[in-house]
């Protein structure tokens, strides 16, 4: 996708193809790739609740197996000063899951 940006003709250096837990900073009009990471682990939400990946049982075999499928995708900008979002999180999925028929699962 870093190189469909470029053949879309944005510069290279505004272009951030990063890693899980991998953070991209801005400061004024400059965005950069930080030294910082954020914990990034496989994390399923089941009835209301957030399980980690050690927790997985039977109820989310099927779950993860539509998750080989497709992915997602959660943009959101916080303001470091402030200690908050700034809008709310932005979700894009995938292949694995319909976002009209499972929004109480995407609002969790």
């Amino acid at each position: 996708h870093g190189h469909l940006a470029q053949e879309l003709g944005l510069p290279e250096k505004n272009i951030f193809v990063c890693g899980n837990g991998e953070v991209v900073e801005a400061k004024g009009n400059e965005f950069f790739l930080s030294k910082k990471k954020l914990p990034a682990q496989p994390n399923y939400v089941l009835n209301g609740r957030l399980l980690p990946m050690e927790e997985l049982n039977n109820n989310l075999v099927l779950r993860e197996k539509m998750s080989q499928g497709g992915f997602l995708l959660v943009v959101i900008f916080y303001d470091k000063k402030k200690s908050k979002l700034t809008t709310p999180p932005y979700i894009f999925t995938y292949g694995f899951i319909n976002m009209k028929k499972n929004e109480n699962l995407i609002n969790d």
